[in-house]
């Protein structure tokens, strides 16, 4: 039997909202509750293909398995802008063929993890990251305000995961001879990025931003006991260069280190997933890829917002410009109606009389 003074719960029809829940939801949200939550019209961004983009919860525990390894796209964007950025790559990327995408979820801000999925991850990245960056430039597809860099990610391993790192390896030597890019006297050099958790200090986010000279997250990367860490600076570029030699040779292609004009670049970027551990993911690009530019003090992938054409001016700026060009226009007609008014009262002064006959 119910509480004395309880109003009974009427049970609500099929497809309506309970009376008693809509009010609960009105309270707490502040607002109407929709007549019919079942249809209500999603406001999430949308991606080219009509889906929103899904963070793919669980691949941060495939992505530190030894034994395993994933494919994608790493691309960075402003901060704090990494929803907007997520949609806008998908686009770019889909449209160059990408096939299905997943988002890895990251702690780190201004940098994403797209994993291709299934068998459409078969296709080489780096070819799929330089026909999206062919078309933005072309502009055929439009670019990004958000999105700053896509390059490619043909394998993903621990820190401390020798085979992982020796299997990505391999496969960036491997695709890069079938892009007819690699051949012997090959010109190497390897880019390192450290993306850190917001919360971890500055020097050590700012670690990794130059390809040249000290690292200053290298100080950050080592334990009380001085020992490097797996994904110290130093220490993992000098493994992935010493891989890449191996499978190079292994494949009959002998190449040179030149940081000053490479031919052959690969991109080491080390993610953090959590406050302790890291997941490295590993890319590669030749020359005729077109998705790396060698400055005075670096190499970098290419930049994508310096290809997207510049964003249309706001609306709210337009109107004030209307705004002051027509009341520019007013002040001018007044001022020559006033001058029209002035010379004809100063003709009327200086007419002469008339004689009388």
């Amino acid at each position: 039997m119910s509480p004395r003074g309880a109003k009974k719960r009427q049970k609500a029809p099929r497809g309506d909202m309970d009376p008693d829940v809509k009010r609960a939801a009105e309270a707490q949200m502040r607002r109407h509750a929709p007549d019919d939550a079942e249809n209500v019209e999603s406001k999430r961004a949308k991606t080219a293909d009509g889906g929103a983009p899904r963070f793919a919860y669980a691949a941060l525990k495939s992505l530190l398995a030894k034994g395993t390894s994933s494919r994608g796209f790493i691309v960075t964007c402003a901060f704090n802008r990494e929803k907007s950025a997520t949609v806008d790559a998908m686009r770019v990327l889909a449209a160059a063929g990408s096939g299905v995408l997943a988002v890895a979820k990251l702690p780190c801000h201004g940098v994403l993890l797209l994993l291709r999925q299934g068998d459409e991850g078969d296709e080489d990245a780096a070819r799929v990251a330089s026909r999206a960056v062919a078309s933005v430039r072309a502009a055929p597809t439009s670019g990004s305000r958000f999105v700053e860099k896509i390059y490619p990610c043909s394998g993903t391993f621990a820190p401390d995961d020798d085979d992982g790192l020796d299997e990505a390896c391999a496969r960036v030597v491997r695709e890069a001879i079938a892009r007819g890019g690699l051949t012997s006297g090959a010109r190497f050099a390897a880019t390192y990025n450290r993306r850190v958790r917001p919360r971890e200090p500055r020097s050590a986010a700012l670690g990794g931003a130059s390809e040249d000279g000290k690292d200053p997250s290298d100080a950050a990367a080592k334990s009380g006991d001085g020992a490097s860490k797996p994904y110290e600076r130093d220490s993992l570029r000098t493994r992935v260069a010493s891989s890449i030699e191996k499978a190079c040779k292994a494949s009959g292609v002998d190449i040179v280190v030149d940081l000053k004009r490479p031919n052959f670049v690969v991109f080491i970027e080390v993610l953090a997933t959590s406050t302790s551990e890291h997941v490295v993911a590993l890319g590669g690009s030749i020359a005729e890829d077109d998705l790396y530019v060698v400055k005075s003090a670096r190499i970098a992938p290419v930049s994508i917002c310096a290809l997207t054409s510049k964003v249309e001016t706001p609306k709210w700026m337009i109107a004030k410009e209307e705004k002051r060009l027509a009341a520019e226009k007013a002040a001018a007609a007044v001022a020559a109606a006033n001058h029209a008014s002035t010379k004809t009262t100063d003709d009327v002064a200086n007419a002469q009389p008339i004689p009388q006959s």
